[in-house]
């Protein structure tokens, strides 16, 4: 892509990345086995997953064994009983007095941005033993007084 003026240069790489685009400096790129659906097939990026916690609370007694990465969504999606037991976290953490699921199916639930950002943890997942975070301003949305959750279960 060139920029509008013709000045900035471009650079596009075919069968590879450029390392001085990905990651802090002295960082490595991280890479993971495909895990295979029960049929044997690989049909998404799914990774397995070690862990998932809330901040420094490991969400434990979990089914969730596994990832999809997918680049198309800004959604984190999970299984009912996860999507509760985080819920009931991020309630207390927020000191939520209640949440409603909006028109897309996503929990709202009155807030002040910068307080309630400040209160709540990191969401993290470690695939393979490395540790991904997800920052409040990552996971919840705000506007016009009311927070948004971009978590939600199937």
């Amino acid at each position: 892509m060139i920029d509008s003026d013709d000045t900035v240069e471009s650079k596009i790489t075919i069968g590879g990345y450029n390392s001085e685009k990905y990651g802090a400096e002295g960082t490595e790129m991280a890479w993971h086995d495909l895990v295979p659906d029960k049929d044997g097939k690989v049909n998404h990026w799914k990774l397995k997953m070690d862990e998932l916690k809330f901040g420094e609370y490991t969400i434990s007694d979990t089914q969730i064994d596994s990832v999809i990465v997918d680049s198309g969504t800004s959604l984190v999606l999970m299984p009912q009983k996860e999507f509760t037991k985080l819920m009931e976290l991020i309630e207390y953490k927020a000191e939520i007095p209640y949440s409603l699921t909006n028109d897309f199916g996503l929990q709202s639930f009155p807030c002040f941005k910068d307080s309630t950002y400040a209160r709540m943890p990191d969401l993290s997942f470690t695939i393979e033993g490395v540790t991904y975070t997800i920052p409040p301003a990552s996971y919840i949305g705000y506007q016009s007084g009311i927070c948004t959750l971009k978590i939600m279960t199937n």
